[in-house]
């Protein structure tokens, strides 16, 4: 079992919260639901390994992604598809190296003009 002690906090001031000890002492955490709902994040690399994980995890935080791949584009079609499955939220696609300002990255399947960072 975990034990805290209790801190002196500033001038005196106890800023010690029983309830939320007892809670945390039982691994019992409260976290925000969905903490990047509506923030913009750019993911390179985003549709193979780790990044195909990264990506469905940050789409269940409910962010909006913009995913880029070099030139799987099957693979990252399949993703797309099953992050809009298995989260509801829709990915934006950027194929070329979306970190090199020597490539012009294009959107498949969007407006089909040059995307720039």
């Amino acid at each position: 079992m975990l034990s805290f002690s209790r801190p002196g906090g500033i001038h005196g001031v106890t800023y010690w919260d029983e309830a939320l000890a007892a809670r945390y002492g039982a691994f019992q955490y409260s976290f925000a639901d969905r903490p990047l709902a509506g923030r913009v994040v750019i993911l390179a690399g985003g549709t193979g390994g780790l990044g195909a994980a990264a990506t469905m995890l940050l789409a269940q935080e409910g962010a909006k992604l913009v995913v880029g791949f070099r030139s799987n584009r099957s693979r990252a079609e399949a993703l797309r598809a099953a992050v809009a499955g298995q989260t509801g939220q829709m990915i934006s696609l950027v194929e070329g190296d979306i970190v090199s300002s020597r490539s012009t990255p294009r959107v498949p399947g969007g407006c089909g003009e040059p995307w720039t960072a």
